[in-house]
């Protein structure tokens, strides 16, 4: 006789999905609006970048969603201002869906334990890309941010 665990999970797992073309277009037109939206309503007043979190979860249905979405979104934002000079940022969300994507083709099932690792591995590499992104832009082209995320940020750089 066994005995088992209670906290032990069971095919927890994110399975690829065979998306059509025209369903990652749309995906990635409606997860790229979500992220504008999304930035729009949270960057001025908490400090975080909230505008992957749909890229990322179009990312799960293909490169053209997953990448769609980031170009949709970074095209919107550049009616904001300064948005023309936040543009190069795209390479982070560009980065994000790129890891999702390759953790998924390489791997076809992706387990919590994936996830926890896409996690650090994303985190580590977005951050350091945006930090290299803002550092360039803040010191060489004097960039001024509107939002709250700008004092979080100078508290982290001048410390």
């Amino acid at each position: 006789m066994t005995v088992k665990n209670k906290f032990q999970y069971r095919n927890l797992y994110v399975s690829t999905v065979s998306v059509p073309l025209w369903g990652q277009l749309v995906i990635a037109l409606v997860c790229g609006l979500l992220d504008y939206f999304s930035s729009i309503l949270f960057a001025p007043h908490i400090p975080l970048y909230l505008d992957m979190t749909f890229t990322l979860f179009a990312s799960y249905f293909g490169w053209i969603a997953g990448l769609g979405a980031a170009v949709v979104h970074h095209i919107c934002s550049i009616t904001a201002p300064d948005g023309l000079v936040s543009f190069p940022f795209i390479i982070c969300s560009f980065t994000g869906a790129a890891i999702i994507c390759l953790f998924l083709r390489k791997n076809k099932k992706i387990s919590a334990l994936d996830l926890i690792l896409i996690t650090l591995v994303m985190s580590l590499i977005i951050a350091i890309e945006g930090g290299i992104i803002y550092t360039v832009l803040f010191v060489k082209y004097d960039y001024i941010e509107h939002m709250v995320t700008k004092y979080f940020t100078l508290s982290l750089v001048f410390q």
